[in-house]
């Protein structure tokens, strides 16, 4: 598989597949100048964690979520439960000013990032909170916050994939998902298998 975006190229593939993943590297090379890494831990700022023995991967915002909270000076903000609060979220009958506007803008920006790569529970808050960009209230602002301290409360939760087998596809077969990965990686999966 070959994924893009700009200039950053991540190619896997199962073992068998090294060999065509290898000269599609080395064909890429001919023309411009790469950077290999043998073990990506990182992609577009998605965390990537391997469990090779039981056939698991990882992804996972938490640095980036990281990242935005102390931009945004909310390291000690409440932690919410819920990405929106359930207020109406109405059109602003004021103004606001081009400062209020753009920063807004920015927290909304950062929280679609998330929203549309791993991080479908706040797809909804992301797009309810897009629609008021023009002219946000100070009731839009502080559920933008909000969706941002989720984030933190929510920062190490994963998308998982895993291979099938037949002892897994068995629906009474109860998880403990704490012990699936390494704890001291801690990441936990958004929903049980």
């Amino acid at each position: 598989m070959v994924y893009f975006y700009v200039d950053d190229i991540l190619l896997f593939g199962k073992p068998g597949s090294i060999p065509e993943l290898e000269a599609l590297a080395q064909r890429i090379e001919e023309t411009y100048e790469i950077r290999r890494i043998k073990d990506a831990n990182h992609y577009l700022n998605i965390r990537i964690v391997r469990d090779r023995p039981n056939r698991r991967l990882y992804l996972c915002l938490d640095q980036y979520i990281e990242k935005i909270v102390t931009q945004f000076h909310l390291e000690y903000a409440k932690q919410p439960f819920t990405p929106l609060s359930g207020q109406e979220l109405i059109p602003y009958e004021g103004e606001a000013t081009l400062g209020e506007i753009n920063a807004y803008q920015i927290r909304v920006g950062s929280i679609t990032y998330p929203a549309t790569t791993l991080r479908p529970d706040i797809a909804f808050a992301a797009g309810k909170l897009a629609g008021f960009m023009q002219n946000p209230s100070p009731t839009h602002f502080k559920e933008a916050l909000r969706v941002i301290a989720y984030l933190d409360a929510t920062q190490h939760l994963t998308i998982k994939y895993s291979s099938i087998t037949s002892q897994e596809i068995n629906p009474s077969q109860e998880t403990n998902l704490s012990q699936e990965i390494n704890p001291s990686q801690e990441t936990k999966p958004i929903s049980r298998d």
